[in-house]
């Protein structure tokens, strides 16, 4: 796909929204930073509109300079630390040619090459077997999933994708991988989806089993709510209007559905002493038999992954600047883990794993549209991406909150030549390209499975060089060491949004 083109239709509720970031924005950067010297002021210029009912009242009204300030790249340096950890080994009966390689520990960029691979999708038949791309990180390797290894991984699994076409084209490499025929019915795919994917035994043609799947487009930070609270748990969770005596119903994504039913497991009727069990045939129980309410949950999330993405359509169509990115993404990550439980969600309930998924290199002069030309420069993708990482460091200092997000990074396998020859648009990747980004990710994902279920590996003690965002130092507040840059530096002939 090419670079997003803006939606006249939706201007209003992007207007409201940034207005009241951008406010946010200035308030929390001054108070934050009015004593580091060094930190240049930010200020946002408010633009009066003409009274003409003709002219939206958000425009492209401040253009890059025509004599461009000097700018720089973010001066801090990848922070690796050499780590003794429990690695995954290759065991014996593993066909992966580096038998002396653990995998990688982490979904984060590892630098490497382009090899190939010998690859079949499906052992079982000879014909789809072939040779393709394969990342080889230097200090570790990724397990090539097959498709039934990969419908093992997801079983019964519910997974939240929240983001632009950056991720939900990792998805869908994902959902091919696992199901040849997958298709979103929709070219473009700018709008929520949900999708129940039979998992297949492609050995013995047998269903397995099925994986619950909501993508939710949210393209931009300044359009980012929590959508899985109404698209992705109404329909798939337990959910009773507060004080209501209506009957209660217990709902699955799918037949069977495993952990809807764990949700519920101890939790007891009045005239009953047994666990409510969803495993029968139905995945809909109306519990018509207790004369009281059993415990009045608004909603129980049932959702065991989420995933981010957003940073390409804020270089461009939405961007406001790289300071109201930065913070208003860490209001993102806010709301995401402030919305992973329910205050009426059992305490013993584990939360969901939050992945977010960093910009990957893009190739500017591969751009189709002048948006992409002006805006997606080396330069600003670079401060964008520290942006992301900051967000990261700076969440703890806004919020207190310090759950772990895994990072998606894979800046290394396309910041290279065989990428920037896979790409049509500058910005999406192709073919082997597209399918390595999503291993990398799946990697993550099936962890459990590589660790526990595979037979494939065994956990050894090794090391392994970790990158992290931030040193963890006693007392010291990562997020003051974030670097602030002149807006108007890195501008360059892009546009930025005002009032």
């Amino acid at each position: 796909m090419t670079q997003p083109q803006r939606w006249p239709h939706k201007r209003i509720i992007f207007i409201i929204a940034a207005i009241v970031f951008q406010l946010a924005c200035v308030i929390l950067y001054k108070s934050i930073y009015a004593t580091k010297a060094e930190y240049s002021d930010f200020e946002i210029e408010i633009v009066e509109n003409p009274a003409n009912d003709n002219q939206p009242p958000l425009e492209h009204a401040v253009e890059g300079s025509t004599v461009l300030p000097l700018a720089d790249p973010p001066k801090r340096a990848r922070q690796i630390i050499k780590t003794t950890m429990p690695l995954l080994y290759p065991t014996s009966n593993n066909t992966t040619p580096f038998k002396d390689k653990p995998l990688c520990p982490d979904t984060r960029s590892h630098p490497g090459n382009w090899s190939t691979r010998e690859f079949n999708p499906n052992p079982s038949n000879a014909s789809t077997a072939g040779t393709i791309p394969f990342w080889e990180p230097y200090q570790c390797q990724y397990h090539a999933f097959t498709r039934t290894q990969l419908g093992q991984c997801l079983l019964d699994r519910h997974i939240v994708v929240s983001g632009d076409s950056l991720i939900r084209n990792m998805l869908s490499t994902i959902l091919q991988h696992v199901d040849p025929n997958f298709d979103w019915g929709d070219p473009i795919m700018h709008q929520d989806a949900k999708r129940t994917i039979p998992l297949m035994d492609f050995k013995t043609g047998e269903l397995m089993g099925y994986v619950g799947i909501h993508f939710l487009w949210t393209p931009s930070v300044w359009y980012f709510t929590p959508k899985w609270i109404d698209n992705g748990g109404a329909d798939v969770s337990y959910l009773r209007p507060k004080g209501s005596l209506k009957n209660l119903i217990i709902k699955g994504d799918f037949l069977g559905d495993q952990r809807a039913a764990m949700l519920y497991h101890g939790k007891e009727t009045k005239n009953s002493t047994d666990p409510i069990d969803l495993t029968n045939s139905t995945n809909s129980i109306n519990l018509t038999n207790s004369t009281e309410p059993i415990i009045e949950f608004e909603q129980l999330p049932i959702f065991d992954t989420i995933a981010l993405s957003m940073g390409v359509w804020d270089l461009g169509d939405y961007n406001l600047g790289l300071s109201p990115y930065h913070l208003r993404l860490i209001a993102v990550l806010h709301e995401t883990l402030s919305n992973f439980h329910f205050k009426t969600t059992p305490p013993s309930w584990p939360n969901p794993k939050l992945y977010f998924y960093d910009i990957h290199k893009m190739h500017n002069d591969h751009c189709k549209t002048p948006i992409c030309q002006a805006c997606n420069t080396d330069l600003r993708q670079r401060w964008w991406r520290e942006a992301q990482r900051g967000a990261r460091v700076c969440l703890p200092h806004y919020f207190g909150e310090r759950s772990k997000i895994e990072v998606i990074d894979n800046y290394d396998m396309t910041d290279t030549e065989l990428a920037r020859n896979n790409t049509h648009d500058g910005i999406h990747y192709a073919d082997g390209v597209a399918f390595m980004e999503a291993m990398v990710w799946v990697n993550g994902l099936c962890d459990d499975w590589l660790r526990h279920k595979s037979g494939l590996y065994e956990e050894r003690m090794g090391t392994v060089d970790v990158e992290v965002d931030a040193d963890d130092i006693p007392g010291h507040d990562a997020c003051l060491d974030v670097e602030v840059v002149d807006e108007d530096a890195i501008l360059g002939q892009c546009i930025r949004l005002t009032y």
